[in-house]
């Protein structure tokens, strides 16, 4: 299960996400992750963080590469991509996977967050979401499910993406800005998001 955290900072450090009250049309600079050795699991740890992109992994840089089979990404909390970040040229294959009930509230809190589950953003950063892979019940300003910025791509190959959520920014289920692009095969559902 990849619910815990993957590359995110731990919560005291301080937050380089940029402000905005909109969808961005570009991506946002995040810092590079740096390596850190994760808390034992415990009940009370929490080692997610809601001021970094990526709540619980991110992906950063060309020739960084992830490929997810079977996995499942729920309840985590991020910036922008709620469950997964890539950024920079990197790429994730997401196969057979879940993401649910995860969330972006954007920088500080602030409540604009994009991406719900899953955010790319960059040129040359890619997500390709397939087999059974289900993305549901999502939740974030703009992308409630996904959200592709600044030159990312996105592809959904029998990919279903359900009763996400978009609270003001829109693409409940899929957000695709400028520069961005995204596709979905005849097997894909994009099924009540709003």
């Amino acid at each position: 299960s990849a619910t815990g955290c993957l590359g995110a900072q731990p919560s005291s450090m301080p937050s380089l996400a940029p402000s905005y009250s909109q969808p961005p049309t570009s991506s946002p600079t995040y810092p590079a992750p740096t390596r850190t050795t994760p808390p034992p699991p415990s009940p009370s740890t929490s080692w997610q963080s809601e001021d970094q992109c990526g709540g619980a992994m991110r992906l950063v840089g060309a020739g960084t590469k992830a490929t997810i089979t079977r996995g499942s990404f729920t309840n985590n909390r991020g910036a922008d991509g709620g469950a997964l970040c890539v950024l920079d040229g990197a790429e994730v294959e997401l196969v057979d996977s879940t993401l649910q009930s995860n969330a972006a509230f954007g920088p500080g809190g602030d409540n604009n967050g994009t991406g719900g589950a899953l955010y790319v953003g960059g040129a040359g950063s890619t997500a390709t979401v397939s087999g059974t892979t289900v993305l549901e019940s999502n939740s974030a300003h703009g992308g409630g499910a996904i959200a592709a910025h600044d030159g990312a791509s996105v592809s959904l190959l029998g990919a279903t993406v359900s009763n996400n959520v978009a609270a003001a920014g829109g693409g409940g289920g899929l957000l695709v800005t400028t520069g961005a692009s995204a596709s979905a095969d005849s097997e894909s559902a994009l099924v009540a998001n709003r």
